[in-house]
Order: structure tokens, then sequence, then C-alpha cells
């Protein structure tokens, strides 16, 4: 049977939004994977949402047959075995179809999220292998330092054996770093269907922009009458209680409307956990991030007096590369907190209803 006009739409949207992503050529992995690009290609190669774009196509089809079947049974108002299971099937595929149309739709939007998380993994591993690099280096200067020291008696070998250790350690650090950076790319190409041995390099190109909510109430009484899985949990109580009139035991299918409306309380009650969870995280945040901007100056300012203090001879190589460090642990830390606070501020957005797909 052709599809009716709202699955042929439905399928023409789709389709439009997953035409856009462009596939990496060789030269657009040379200039770098934007998290834009990322989000297309996911939405164009997921295999769970295309999955899940098929289960709408097939209840889109089913409901298709019963509504050609639903034309030849009148509705009654008395209990008639065959009548009764027509209409009870029909009713709860109308709202099967609705459903998955909304869950559809939903994951199109998780996957922004789930994207956004593993984009950022990759960013945050590069940064702590520069890190675990730039400690190694810290920790040869040390040992060269110490060896030269011994040499002269100045030091114990006990005392070398420790710079020693922490030599060693800072060489395993770089390797944990680099194989958890390449985990983070592996999850990431699994997500958008990059051949899982790429490395693009991504871009670090998320700014701190503060959500524009008016109030927690606000965003609550958004939240409760725009969330899917609540829309979702309300339409199948809804529909137990039109089911109910056309069950064989009518006490069952009382029971049963009852369960729903329980269940649709439940999900109203996980939102509104959710969404104060969320907007909690995103005040605290937002009052960290100012800290951590003025930690950042203050550890540039110590590195930039540092290296006019070399040039003069007033500071050592060992001093230099120790506020670097300094400086760049302070720098991760203020990215890792961005990239937090744009993954709570997206997974909110989802929560009160608004559409995050990049244009």
């Amino acid at each position: 049977m052709f599809k009716r006009g709202l699955s042929v739409l439905l399928a023409l949207s789709f389709a439009l939004v997953f035409y856009t992503a462009p596939a990496l050529a060789a030269g657009e992995e040379a200039d770098g994977l934007s998290l834009d690009q990322a989000v297309k290609m996911a939405l164009e190669r997921n295999r769970a949402l295309k999955i899940q774009r098929l289960a709408v196509d097939k209840s889109t089809e089913q409901l298709d047959d019963l509504r050609d079947t639903i034309k030849h049974v009148p509705a009654t108002g008395v209990y008639i075995p065959e009548v009764s299971a027509v209409w009870s099937g029909f009713l709860q595929a109308r709202a099967g179809e609705r459903i998955a149309q909304k869950e559809f739709e939903y994951a199109l939007q998780q996957t922004v999220v789930d994207v956004k998380e593993k984009y950022y993994a990759v960013l945050s591993h590069a940064r702590q292998v520069e890190l675990a690099e730039t400690d190694l280096m810290i920790a040869r200067t040390k040992m060269n330092h110490a060896r030269l020291k011994y040499r002269l008696g100045m030091l114990t070998q006990a005392e070398l054996l420790g710079m020693e250790t922490q030599l060693k350690n800072a060489q395993s650090s770089l390797v944990t770093a680099q194989n958890d950076l390449d985990q983070s790319y592996t999850e990431l190409a699994m997500l958008t269907g990059l051949n899982e041995n790429d490395r693009p390099e991504l871009k670090d190109e998320t700014v701190f922009e503060e959500a524009q909510f008016t109030s927690l109430d606000a965003v609550l009484a958004r939240a409760l009458s725009q969330n899917h899985s609540v829309w979702a949990a309300e339409q199948a109580a809804l529909v137990a209680k039109r089911v109910r009139e056309h069950a064989a035991n009518y006490e069952v299918g009382a029971i049963e409307a009852k369960i729903k409306d329980i269940e649709a309380g439940s999900a109203r009650e996980q939102v509104r956990a959710q969404v104060k969870l969320l907007y909690l995280t995103l005040q605290g945040l937002e009052k960290a991030h100012a800290t951590l901007e003025q930690k950042v100056a203050v550890c540039e300012e110590a590195l930039r007096v540092a290296r006019i203090q070399q040039e003069v001879g007033l500071a050592t190589v060992l001093q230099v590369q120790e506020a670097e460090a300094a400086c760049n642990e302070a720098v991760k830390d203020l990215r890792q907190l961005v990239y937090s606070y744009d993954q709570a501020k997206s997974q909110l957005e989802i929560l009160t209803g608004k559409d995050i797909i990049p244009a």
C-alpha cells in the first residue's frame, strides 16, 4: 500500500535533513572536522537512526491498513468481540504511529548531544596528551638536573631513583593519554560513520554562551508541555481510557488505564527531576566559569613574566616549562567547563522541546 501524505512528508523531511550532511573527502579531512560537520555525518550515517526511521514507516503502513479496515467496521456502544478488537487495534496503532514519530524526532535531537559528548571527549583527550607531553618534558629536564647533581655529590642515590620513578610515571601517563585519545576517536567514528582509523583534526570553536532561561518554574512548565516522553506517556494514558471501552473485561481495561495514568505521572516527575538537575548544573558552571577565566589570566601573566625573566637570566628553562604546564592545565579546565556547559544546555533545550539540530 502506498504511504499517505503524512508519511511521505516525514520521509521528505528526513531526506532533506540527511541530504545536507556532507561526506568527508580526503581533502576535507586535512582541513579538520567541525562539530556541525560531525553532527550532520551522524544524522546521515547512524544506523540506529535508520532503524528508527524504518520503524516510523512500519507503524504508518500498519495504521494505513487499519484505516482501510475501520471504514467497514461501525462503532457501537455495545461490546462485540470482533468489532471491539478492530477498534482497539486501530486506536493503539494510531497512538503508536504518533509516538514513533515523536520518538524519532527526539532521537535526531539526542544525536546532536551524543555527538557533542564524543567530539568534546576527543578535544579533552587531545589536550591531555599535550599536558602529558609537557609533563614528560619537565620530568626529563629534572632527570638531567638530578643526574648532574648526583655526579657532583649533591644528590643521594635514593633521590636519583625517585626522579627516575617520576620519569617512568610521566612516560606511562603519556601512553595512557594517547590510548584514551584513540578510544575517544573510535567512539566518535562509531557515531558519525568515520573510518575508525581516521584522525581528523577537530576544531575547538565552542564558545561559552549563557543559557537564556528566565526561571526554573518557566523551564519546568515548558518541559512538561513540550517534552516528548511526557507527551508519549499522556497519549498512552488517553488511549488506555478509550481502549477500555472495547476490552473483553471492562475491569481489566480500567486497571490498565490506571497503570498508564501512573506511568504518565512518573514521566512528569522524571522530567521535573532532570530539568532541576540540569538547571542547577548550569548555574553552578556559570559561577565556576568566571573563576576559571581569572585563573587562566593569572597563569598567562605568570608565564609571560617567566619568559621575560628567562631572557635576562633570572629564570631557568625548567621554571618556564612549569609555568607553561600550569597555564595549559588551567586552559584545559576552562575548556572542559565550556564543553560540559554546552552539553548540559543542549540537553535542557531538548527537554523543553527546542530544535538544536544545526542549520
